[in-house]
This record gives structure tokens, sequence and C-alpha cells, in this order.
């Protein structure tokens, strides 16, 4: 069992582990903003996802430019929005394959102007169908060059179909809705057609894959592009984990070795010096005591979002979508802007993911984001200090503590026995590194955890100093051995014998 001032020497230490692993956290956090990294992680899997092309294409559409930082999305700046939605993607994916048709945009088009036409009035059934049969030969041409077989031959039946049917007895209204209906079921009604002629192959074999998986149902096949997206995005966000491992692990040796926090140290330190050991248990306790109260407020509804940084989380709905259509998002304020603020959804759907953005601010704040529209709800942000505000509280927190940590000019003695002077000479230099190597080393090796395994170790361990030793056991009666038994005795005559004798 650990004595009192090796628990919280354990714990002193821990506390300073989680304050470096949030440092370091914070500076990552900094950086990737700097660099537009999940931005470029981003585009770089959507690239190998579909291809140079289409992922230019995909970029270019209003539905996912708008999500970037800047509106303007300068590729040499920012690569774009650092997070898609997979409902979106589907979406534009879904409006490419159409635009990659040519004849089908021109058919919509036409015909879309021949309900206007029926809509202004003054015409008659006989107009349109004269007015389709003017327009049929240019049509057919336009379909013939720019459309693979099975699709020019599908659109000109339905073309044909169309103008036998306003030949029957067709009020204007009638042909109209005839007309409306073939414009709107176009994009889905030729999507195995449309598949088949797009000219990357790669695209047309994975495409084709999901549409036979959804067995020609189009929003079954919308789903299953979602999926497809969400698996890829999983295995994008484990490159760039790999690849932040090894910037966290840098920052790490760096903040241990920029500020001289000596692991090895800080015990002796602790050790040696009670009131110093005392001190740092009672902030170890206020921290992780006022923490959770925190986290917990955040978990009853609200989401915590750091300010100057993108977040993205889910609205549930009041009630389910009654109907397909979209929704408004809004916020209260000023400092959060939703990118999209329009979100597509689906009757039925009971969940929205959003997308936001926030101005960096050194205070904590908090904003509503409402839905409205298809369906309704509303969900609260908590939003944090910005992170250079974060960085510079973590930094006085760990300089207040009282610890031989950092680095001194004019050092007293007792800050030269600990190799807290800054080096004179590149022998100083030497030295120090000898005398911290191993202090550094542990250091940098427990901030490469997170915080959070820190500060759940924190909890851990304050918990089981909470609870105290267990109180000791009343002493227990010797047991009490039976007489020994003559031949030809029972236990009871023996014990019976024995105490006749006693008295």
């Amino acid at each position: 069992m650990f004595g009192s001032g090796i628990l919280d020497t354990i714990i002193g230490l821990i506390f300073v582990f989680l304050l470096v692993s949030m440092l370091v956290t914070i500076s990552n956090e900094l950086i990737a903003g700097a660099l537009h990294s999940r931005a470029k992680w981003l585009r770089l899997g959507i690239e190998r996802l579909l291809g140079s092309k289409w992922a230019q294409d995909l970029y270019a559409h209003p539905l996912i430019g708008s999500t970037a930082q800047s509106p303007a999305a300068d590729v040499a700046r920012s690569a774009g929005p650092s997070y898609i939605a997979s409902r979106p993607f589907a979406s534009v994916l879904m409006a490419l394959l159409h635009d990659s048709a040519a004849s089908v945009r021109e058919v919509r088009r036409t015909l879309q102007d021949l309900v206007t036409t029926a809509g202004d009035g003054g015409t008659s059934v006989e107009a349109l169908r004269l007015q389709l049969a003017e327009s049929l030969p240019r049509l057919r041409a336009l379909i013939t060059a720019h459309s693979h077989a099975e699709l020019a031959d599908a659109i000109s039946r339905d073309l044909m179909a169309l103008g036998e049917r306003l030949k029957a007895p067709y009020t204007v209204a009638d042909a109209q809705a005839d007309i409306q209906h073939l414009v709107d079921s176009m994009q889905s009604r030729y999507v195995r057609q449309m598949i088949e002629g797009l000219h990357d192959e790669r695209m047309r074999m994975v495409l084709l894959a999901l549409f036979d998986d959804a067995q020609n149902d189009v929003e079954k096949f919308k789903e299953n592009i979602e999926i497809w997206f969400n698996n890829s995005m999983d295995r994008i966000s484990g490159w760039y984990k790999r690849r932040a491992q090894w910037m966290v692990a840098a920052l790490a040796v760096t903040a241990a070795v920029s500020m001289n926090v000596d692991a090895v140290l800080i015990v002796k330190h602790l050790q040696t010096y009670p009131g110093a050991r005392e001190s740092l248990v009672a902030q170890a306790k206020a921290f992780a005591e006022r923490t959770p109260a925190t986290n917990a407020a955040s978990g009853a509804g609200m989401h915590r979002v750091t300010s100057g940084d993108d977040y993205k989380g889910v609205l549930t709905f009041d009630v389910p979508a009654a109907s397909t259509g979209t929704v408004e998002l809004t916020s209260d304020t000023a400092g959060v802007m939703l990118r999209p603020a329009t979100m597509l959804v689906k009757r039925g759907d009971r969940q929205v993911e959003f997308n936001v953005a926030t101005v960096f601010s050194d205070t904590t704040a908090t904003a509503t984001i409402n839905a409205a529209g298809a369906a309704e709800g509303s969900v609260q942000l908590d939003v944090r200090q910005g992170l250079p505000a974060q960085f510079s509280a973590v930094q006085d927190k760990l300089a207040d503590l009282g610890l031989p940590i950092g680095w001194v000019w004019d050092a007293t003695p007792t800050q030269v026995k600990n190799g807290q002077a800054i080096p004179r000479n590149v022998a100083d230099g030497v030295d120090r590194v000898l005398q911290h190597f191993l202090g550094w080393f542990i250091t940098a090796l427990a901030a490469t955890l997170g915080a959070p395994f820190w500060f759940d170790m924190l909890n851990r361990v304050i918990s089981i100093r909470s609870t105290g030793r267990a109180p000791e056991e009343k002493p227990k009666a010797p047991k009490e051995v039976s007489t020994p038994v003559e031949p030809g005795q029972t236990p009871r005559e023996a014990d019976r014998l024995a105490a006749a004798q006693r008295e």
C-alpha cells in the first residue's frame, strides 16, 4: 500500500504531465489551423477517392465551396473546407453525374421551357405538341452526338412517348403536369445510363458497383454513396492521426526542453518538500473538481467548441422531418458562422449534421443553433476561449506551481543545483542535457499520451486518495480447540469431563 507522501507525489507528477500534455495539444491545434492541415488532408483523401478532375468539380460546387473557411476557397491558402458531411457529398456527386450528360441537361432545359410556356397561359396542348415536335430533330442530334447508345435510346423513347401522350385529350394543365413530371424524374430516370457513359473508367466501375448493390433504387444508391464516403473518411482520419503523432512527439520534446520540465527532478523536489507537495495536490484536486462540472454541463445538450476553430456537430430535431426538403440554420451569436446555412434532409430524418466556424476570442460565450424549415430543433454551443488564450493560461499555471521548472538567467545556488541556470557555453549546455536527459525523456513520453489520458488518470488517483485506508479490523478471539477424545469417549463426554475438572 502506498504511503500518503508517495501517493501525493504521484498526483503532483500526473498533474504536471496533464498541463504539459495540454500545452502540446493546444500547440498542435494552432499549427494545424495555421497550416490548414485538416483541409489539405481531406482534399488529398477526396482526390484519391474520386480522382483530381471529379474532386476539383466537387470543391467548385457551391454546396461544398460555401463550407470553406474563406468563401473564395483559395486553394493555395486553405485547400477548401476541413469537413464535408456525407449528405452534401452524395447530393453533389449526383449533380456532377447529371452534369456529365450534356444531352440530359439540354433536354431538361427544353422541356422546362415548354412547362414555362404552358404556365404563362395563352397556349394550347396542340401548340405544346408542335413545339416539342419542332425541337425533336435538334434534340436527337444532340443526344446522338453527346450520349452513348443506351442513354440516347432511353431519352428518345421517353420523348416520343411524351409526344404521343400529348395527342390525347389533355388539358393544358394535364400536359404541363406530364412534362414537369418527366423533367423532375430525368435525374433519377437515367442514372445507370449516365454512369455507363462516364469516360472515367475508375468512377464508372465504382458507381456501377454501388448502383447495382442498390438494385437500381436511386435513394438507396445515394445512401450507398454516403456509406462509401464515410468509410473512406475513416481511413483519411487514420492517416491524419498517424501523421499528427509525429508532430505531437516533436512538440512534446520541444515543450519538455524549452520549459525544462524534468520529471525526475520534480519527483525529488516533491519528496523533499512536503509543503510543495501538499500545495500541488490541492491545486490538482481543484482542477479536477472544476473541469468535470464543465463537462457535465456540456453533456446536457451543450456542445463545447473552441473560439477560432471549426466545429462539426449533430442537431436533433424536435420531431422527425415530415417531408424531404431543406432546413435553415441560424445562430444567435455573431461570432458563430454556419457553413453552409442550408442543409438537406429527407423525410423521417431525425438529425442533421452542421458545421460552424468561430472567430477568435479571449472570453467564453454560449450560442444557440436553430433549425427551421422541413424540420425544427435547436442545439447549444459552449464557445470556450481561443487557443492562444488557453495556451497562455496553461503556461502561466505551469509556471505558478512552485516547482523547479523553467530556465533562469540569474540563478540562485539552489536553481544552479537543480540545473535551471541557462547554459552560458557549449560545455554548460552538454552538462544540462546530461543532467536532465532522463527527466526530459519521461516528460516528453508522457505528453505524447495526451491530455485526456492524464486527466482520467488524475481523477482515478485522486479518487483512490480520497477513499483513505480501510478501517482496522477488530481483533478476533483465538479459535477454541476441542478437548482430546480418549478411546471410547464421544467429543461431548470429553468436553463435559474437562469442564468438571476446571471447576
